[in-house]
């Protein structure tokens, strides 16, 4: 039974530094961007594997610092959440401003998913940690 507290409480350790990683490092890619707005020019659509459903992605155009660029969503949806010609802000790198992102999405942002998920993760092993200690002592 201590080999399982051992192994849960290195769960909750590793998933709990991944989290403070994943948090740091897009703590640390924002900082490094400006906002500014975007204009969509259109939409990519792919079927998903099944060829069932159809799912959508802006493609979307800006300019920054006088130049002009095109970007599209990281992430696909399953409906068309933006209307070509709608004007969408937008997270631009200033070292790199071929890069851009969606702001206020989180699917929009891998490492703010998966930071949550590494944090259900933690959660649910503390939950697990925290019940068999619970039922160890009633025993």
């Amino acid at each position: 039974m201590q080999s399982l507290y051992v192994i849960l409480l290195l769960i909750v350790v590793s998933t709990g530094m991944v989290a403070v990683y994943l948090w740091q490092r897009e703590k640390k890619c924002f900082a490094g961007a400006d906002v500014t707005q975007a204009e969509v020019i259109g939409h990519q659509s792919i079927t998903d594997d099944d060829d069932v459903s159809l799912l959508y992605r802006p493609r979307y155009r800006y300019e920054y610092h006088g130049q002009v660029y095109q970007g599209e969503s990281i992430g696909y949806s399953s409906i068309k959440q933006h209307e070509v010609g709608q004007i969408i802000p937008i997270y631009v790198q200033r070292d790199q401003p071929h890069q851009s992102i969606l702001k206020g999405r989180t699917t929009e942002s891998p490492l703010r998913v998966f930071r949550y998920v590494m944090l259900a993760l933690m959660g649910s092993a503390l939950f697990l940690l925290a019940s068999f200690a619970v039922v160890n002592s009633l025993v």
